[in-house]
């Protein structure tokens, strides 16, 4: 499986006098998540072999609307001159590229919970399940310092988007200014719902998951403090906090992603690629 991308249509880059890719500063969240897809990208694509990935005259950078600081998110930009389907680049996707339901169910540290959670008749339950792991993968991660990895898998969660930095969701807002954007609007009831729903996948989660990372976070507390500038907090609410901040980012991941349907319905995710 390969997935390339052409150009749609020749693009013509000008040789001086205009800026293309312009740094965005973020505001790091309290809890070390930052705008990852910028700096991991390239480490995720060292990861893949050579001969089965080509990367052309592309860049990730952050997307501005011109004339206004404003920032919207990261786009894919060309850093010179192209023609029409001009190939920009070709990443092969091997067997250990690709994230399902099975890598969470076969989890060494939580992946028996994790499949009894999947196998359990409650709605989105293999969502949750998929999207517990990839908090639990990305936490682990952090704690560990984003070392470089070898891993594709583990470089993949590390770019994904996982703050409101990276990619603004209503899952990020407080009830505040949910309320005051959405209310009286067409989106107030759905954004409630799925608001209440993530808030108790997110809570069944923190109980799956908080025997495999409060360990973790004990053995690392004094670094962790430290790098996130917490001194006073008790090591049992910088865990809750890691937790917390993960498994929603790890659903905006989820609703902002397309995926192929499993066996089991045709609204149930199977992969993350």
């Amino acid at each position: 499986l390969h997935l390339s991308w052409h150009a749609y249509a020749a693009i013509a880059v000008p040789r001086t006098g205009t800026q293309f890719l312009r740094p965005h500063p973020s505001k790091n969240h309290r809890t070390g998540a930052r705008m990852s897809s910028m700096s991991d990208i390239p480490n995720l694509l060292a990861t893949h072999p050579k001969s089965i990935t080509y990367i052309g005259p592309v860049q990730v950078a952050p997307s501005k609307i011109l004339g206004e600081d404003i920032c919207c998110g990261n786009g894919l930009f060309v850093t010179r001159s192209v023609s029409t389907h001009e190939l920009l680049f070709s990443i092969g996707l091997t067997d250990n590229a690709i994230i399902s339901l099975r890598t969470a169910m076969k989890d060494v540290d939580c992946g028996d919970a994790l499949h009894e959670l999947a196998q359990s008749k409650t709605p989105g339950s293999q969502t949750m399940a998929l999207a517990g792991w990839l908090a639990k993968t990305r936490i682990g991660d952090f704690i560990d310092g984003d070392r470089p990895t070898d891993e594709v898998r583990v470089s993949y969660v590390r770019a994904l988007p996982w703050t409101a930095e990276d990619q603004d969701h209503v899952l990020w807002w407080d009830e505040e200014d949910a309320q005051r954007l959405l209310e009286g609007s067409s989106l107030y009831k759905e954004a409630t719902f799925i608001r209440t729903e993530v808030s108790t996948a997110v809570s069944r989660l923190t109980d799956i998951l908080t025997p495999v990372i409060l360990p973790r976070v004990e053995a690392n507390a004094e670094e962790l403090k430290k790098r996130l500038g917490l001194d006073k907090m008790d090591t049992e609410s910088l865990c809750n906090d890691l937790l917390s901040t993960y498994l929603r980012g790890a659903f905006v991941i989820f609703m902002t992603r397309s995926f192929d349907s499993l066996g089991g319905g045709p609204k149930e995710e199977s992969r993350l690629v």
